[in-house]
């Protein structure tokens, strides 16, 4: 609980410093949105200057940005010139077309990345391994607007995808039929950031796989003879989650940035061309309140992923326990060579429980002198054995650590 609350507290700072930012910048920016009345000779200074004051202007950076700050408490994010609506509701619109591009194709991402990494780390080298890394080298190295504008042209030239727009203009029909029209005009879009965004993913579940495939417990496991499937779906994927998990949060803020662009370039009917209009026409809380919404967006993400990441941070501890309690019955009941050869395993193993760098239990083949002594550490003990593990596991653990000792 104490974490989610700090994460909550660093969020908010967060979101209040942006706010703080976006007006510092914008206030620097030349120019506002009644500039271009002052080339018309029609309209007097006086009305231009009354303008300024209704919309509270020409007041000081610091009184503006305390009197947006108390409306922004109460779901009041200004007021926007070029639409005369709310901000608020105007974006709000634009913002579920973004959720519903951004969700789709994070979804289609993941889906497609996990086990293509999952798979090219496992036969690393292979010829479908160079193929993959061969194609997320080309997507990285292209600009993501390079890549959108050829897609778009073929889709043009060919006609084989409608273009703008969410669905077609009153439409009625089924459900379904509904359904697949958003789709088909969705399709373009979330097809480039699905391109652009797995070829990151993939490359980091890979570099993890591989990683953790060379871990000493997994090593261990495989010396006690655990088959490949089980050492995979059973060890392998915990451990080699939490990179992922931490990447989840990037990912969101990598695809929302990155959505922005092409929905500009596509036509699709989210914050980026609304956000493009409002900057183009210096539209000032408009523009201020598109990237919060963008901020809360990326920080709902990141926030997500560490809830996840501190969830599951004991994947790796736990791994490594399951490995230490089977090779505490081969070193109970095997033979003298068979002890000193697997104590190099469960060291091993050891290390990757505790998740320290010299594991605070030594191991002998001295019959005599007992298989597992504990170091003189200050403040070691078996609970910290079994910190961050589940608590039947870490007994678990406790009971066969106890019975090897009294072999």
């Amino acid at each position: 609980m104490k974490y989610l609350q700090g994460r909550f507290i660093r969020a908010v700072l967060v979101l209040v410093g942006v706010s703080a930012l976006c007006f510092l910048f914008s206030q620097m920016a030349p120019g506002s949105f009644f500039d271009e009345m002052r080339l018309n000779p029609q309209i007097s200074p006086e009305t231009i200057a009354s303008l300024n004051s209704r919309y509270g202007l020409e007041q000081p950076l610091l009184v503006r940005y305390g009197r947006w700050v108390k409306a922004a408490t109460h779901g009041d994010l200004g007021y926007s010139i070029a639409y005369n609506l709310p901000v608020a509701p105007l974006l709000w619109s634009r913002a579920k077309n973004t959720l519903l591009l951004t969700g789709s194709a994070m979804l289609v991402t993941w889906l497609i990345s996990v086990p293509l990494g999952l798979w090219t780390g496992l036969r690393a080298g292979g010829p479908l391994d160079r193929i993959v890394a061969l194609s997320n080298s080309f997507f990285l190295c292209i600009p993501e607007a390079v890549i959108a504008v050829g897609l778009l042209a073929v889709v043009v030239r060919w006609r084989v995808l409608p273009l703008g727009g969410v669905a077609s203009g009153n439409f009625e029909g089924p459900l379904w039929d509904h359904v697949r029209d958003v789709g088909s005009r969705m399709l373009l879009p979330m097809l480039i950031l699905v391109l652009l965004e797995s070829a990151i993913i993939v490359r980091h579940i890979r570099a993890g796989v591989i990683d953790v495939l060379g871990s000493p417990f997994v090593e261990a496991a495989r010396s006690f003879g655990i088959g490949d499937g089980r050492l995979l779906f059973r060890h392998v994927l915990p451990v080699a989650a939490n990179p992922a998990i931490s990447l989840f949060g990037f990912s969101l803020a990598g695809l929302l940035s990155g959505s922005l662009l092409v929905e500009v370039i596509c036509g699709w009917p989210g914050l980026g061309p609304l956000l493009l209009e409002a900057i183009l026409s210096r539209d000032f809380y408009l523009v201020i309140g598109g990237l919060m919404f963008s901020a809360l967006f990326m920080l709902g993400g990141t926030m997500v992923a560490d809830v996840m990441r501190h969830i599951g941070c004991s994947a790796r501890s736990y791994a490594s326990v399951v490995t230490v309690g089977w090779l505490c019955g081969a070193l109970r009941s095997g033979g003298a060579k068979s002890r000193a050869a697997l104590c190099a395993s469960y060291t091993a193993a050891l290390q990757g429980c505790c998740g320290m760098a010299s594991p605070p239990i030594r191991i002998s083949s001295d019959h005599r002198a007992g298989w597992v002594h504990r170091r003189h550490q200050p403040g070691f003990s078996n609970k910290a054995v079994r910190q961050g593990l589940p608590l039947s596991l870490g007994w678990r653990f406790h009971d066969r650590l106890a019975s090897v000792r009294s072999g």
